[in-house]
């Protein structure tokens, strides 16, 4: 079962969101690129994505730690703005669009927040 990472939403909620997504993956939920997962966050959608390895170490490096390895299985869960639109829609929220696209390596990522980041961890 893969590990599950969320970006960008509010820290009271994540916990449960985070572990409702993890029991449906336990419980044999798909986890191929751009599965839907419906009523993890109340009335909507997110979407499973695998995270390149490339983001392992500078992203997520208490979990490589703790299995003490980088080849730790890792999916992204995003998710929609309020309107249902996801991050790469152009009329979709700020906060949404910066949800980072991590099933892209990060030398392909667009420059930002998070390309800085793993450039700082690596």
């Amino acid at each position: 079962m893969p590990e599950v990472a969320v970006f960008g939403l509010e820290v009271h909620g994540l916990m449960h969101w985070v572990g409702e997504a993890a029991a449906r993956l336990r419980d044999g939920a798909p986890t191929e690129p751009g599965t839907l997962l419906p009523g993890v966050i109340e009335d909507y959608e997110v979407r499973l994505e695998p995270v390149d390895g490339s983001w392992y170490r500078p992203l997520s490096g208490t979990a490589v730690g703790f299995y003490r390895r980088t080849e730790v299985p890792f999916v992204q869960l995003v998710w929609p703005d309020r309107e249902h639109r996801w991050p790469s829609d152009a009329h979709a929220t700020p906060g949404c669009r910066a949800q980072p696209s991590l099933w892209l390596p990060v030398d392909e990522h667009p420059p930002g927040v998070w390309t800085e980041e793993a450039a700082e961890a690596g």
